[in-house]
């Protein structure tokens, strides 16, 4: 474990790996921490430089008043980039994490070689939309963790492992709930993606579940130059549950898109 410090602000990451090839940076989802994106980090580490973050308010990097949108986390992953010395990385980001990597690839294209977005709420059904209007207001009570449980029980499916399940939990329990109900409301309720894919200049690369709630279709509408993948066996948790599938299609990816990778 390594950390930064942003204007008084501790954010805590891993690197592995070294060499001139493309990097790697790892981007986890809502409530979650770096932890779940460590099957990548070993896959990409072994030729390259892979640094995963734990995002503010998030693992164990520092949760401060400061507002959790979406913006500010990718300015905040600009930021690492420079003091890291992180040139031209592929952005590959979980969920919540994957809806930060598409805004930092249209807002530093200058940085950003390229983005995976790994089952990702984006362009998201009406209906769907109004469910997550109703799981908001829960996240604001006392039995915000329970409302969890039961809004997001369509996150899994029958025979998964159920440890990824515990984990999630844990680490939902280690995060603050005005962080939970802000980054929910900015990264799910507040945020159009539809603009920020139509202007993002740089590869995009969107891998589903089995379980997802984007309309894909939509998303290739206002950015056709997107490229989409879909995991077999798997619930939103895909890059714990089907390493192997995640890896080689980011990779593959990578390889027609990414120059010098």
């Amino acid at each position: 474990m390594s950390e930064l410090s942003i204007n008084g602000m501790k954010m805590v990451y891993d690197e592995v790996g070294s060499g001139s090839n493309p990097p790697v940076l790892l981007v986890h989802g809502w409530g979650c921490n770096r932890s779940f994106m460590k099957r990548q980090q070993e896959f990409f580490g072994r030729t390259r430089r892979a640094i995963a973050v734990d995002l503010r308010g998030h693992g164990e990097s520092d949760a401060p008043t400061e507002d959790y949108t979406v913006s500010n986390f990718a300015n905040d992953l600009a930021w690492v980039c420079l003091k890291l010395d992180i040139e031209k990385p592929i952005v590959v980001g979980h969920s919540m994490g994957g809806t930060i990597a598409l805004e930092f690839g249209a807002s530093h294209p200058d940085i950003a070689a390229a983005v995976v977005m790994v089952d990702s709420y984006v362009c998201l059904p009406t209906p769907f939309r109004d469910a997550m209007e109703i799981f908001s207001e829960q996240l604001k009570g006392e039995d915000y963790l329970k409302a969890i449980e039961v809004s997001l029980a369509g996150l899994y499916i029958p025979g998964e492992d159920p440890s990824i399940r515990d984990a999630f939990f844990r680490s939902l329990r280690r995060t603050h709930q005005r962080v939970l109900t802000q980054a929910f409301d900015e990264h799910i309720l507040n945020y159009d993606a539809e603009p920020v894919a139509a202007r993002c200049t740089v590869p995009i690369a969107y891998i589903g579940a089995d379980t997802s709630s984007a309309n894909v279709g939509r998303l290739r509408e206002v950015q056709p130059q997107i490229k989409v993948g879909q995991t077999i066996g798997s619930g939103h948790f895909s890059t714990l549950l089907v390493p192997d599938q995640i890896n080689a299609m980011i990779r593959d990816f990578a390889q027609a898109y990414v120059r010098g990778w």
